[in-house]
């Protein structure tokens, strides 16, 4: 312990920090020495690379995606009567979604009521 009558725990613990951090920076972890693992058999050299060039996926589940990825999904497109009748009807309930505010009969409804309040006309705009 350091200090008078081992009471300065402080500086001891300041001391055990930068032993520790010496000691892992003076020496070397598994994965820094390439022969520390044994090689399988029939492989002669690992290239080793970066934990974000590694592709973890395995080969049936990448066949699976390349599948789904390569016949794709027929699109479904709405007619715009049909969309107009969707908005209002979520328009009557009580939870207004913002996307229907883009929807033009019910968009004239989402105006802010301070844009809504008729000012006077300001001074500045009587005199052209």
């Amino acid at each position: 312990m350091a200090g008078l009558g081992e009471v300065c725990t402080h500086v001891v613990s300041l001391m055990f920090a930068i032993e520790a951090t010496v000691k892992l920076c003076d020496s070397k972890s598994v994965t820094q020495a390439p022969a520390y693992w044994l090689l399988p058999a029939p492989l002669k050299q690992i290239n080793y690379i970066h934990v974000d060039e590694t592709d973890f996926t395995s080969a049936q589940m990448k066949k699976h995606l390349d599948e789904a990825v390569a016949t794709g999904t027929q699109e479904t497109l709405l007619d715009e009567t049909v969309l107009i009748q969707l908005s209002h009807e979520i328009n009557k309930g009580p939870v207004k979604p913002a996307i229907i505010s883009i929807v033009q009969p019910i968009s004239d409804t989402f105006i802010p009521t301070e844009a809504q309040c008729m000012y006077p006309t300001m001074l500045s705009d009587l005199f052209d």
